[in-house]
């Protein structure tokens, strides 16, 4: 089995709302959920987040769109 990651750390004073737009070839997300393709999750200051993929064919792509919105 092979695993990645997605590892955001918010080193800032300030809130923000993260939104991740992967694109998954032969790859799932774990332990989020996605909404019409796309994982969201806000971050308070001096926090973390991670997302666990695993790759579930022989062959694997990946790519990543982002945005981020303070709250």
């Amino acid at each position: 089995m092979w695993c990645g990651y997605i590892y955001t750390n918010n080193e800032s004073q300030y809130k923000f709302q993260m939104n991740l737009m992967p694109t998954l070839g032969g790859l799932m997300v774990m332990n989020q959920q996605m909404t019409d393709g796309r994982v969201s999750f806000k971050l308070k200051d001096h926090e973390d987040h991670i997302i666990i993929l695993k790759r579930n064919a022989g062959d694997c792509n990946f790519g990543l769109k982002t945005s981020v919105v303070n709250y």
